[in-house]
């Protein structure tokens, strides 16, 4: 079932949304009729834009499993995570003008 995204949503950006078996991060964009988006797990490169009355429907709020303790990882692991979490946010940093 598809959700339509509000305009609202759109222009603040910054959320997450499902659409051609991918999850996507929805960033600001300046006109209301695209709604840009970066894959969650890609990089700026595959970053695109479609046109709402096109393409915006097909798109959904992107749901994920709540954390369970159980599969908590080491010491080792969460450094990992860190560590990737950093660097990805240096990237996008550079990436603002």
């Amino acid at each position: 079932m598809a959700v339509a995204l509000r305009q609202a949503n759109t222009r603040s950006g910054h959320w997450f949304a499902s659409g051609s078996e991918r999850d996507w991060v929805v960033l600001p964009s300046d006109d209301v009729q695209i709604i840009c988006l970066r894959p969650l797990s890609g990089s700026e490169s595959e970053m695109c834009g479609i046109y709402r009355a096109i393409e915006g429907g097909h798109l959904r709020h992107a749901e994920f499993a709540p954390p369970n303790p159980q599969q908590a990882g080491d010491f080792i692991a969460g450094k990992l995570l860190r560590n990737a979490a950093r660097t990805r946010l240096t990237e996008w940093r550079r990436a603002i003008p």
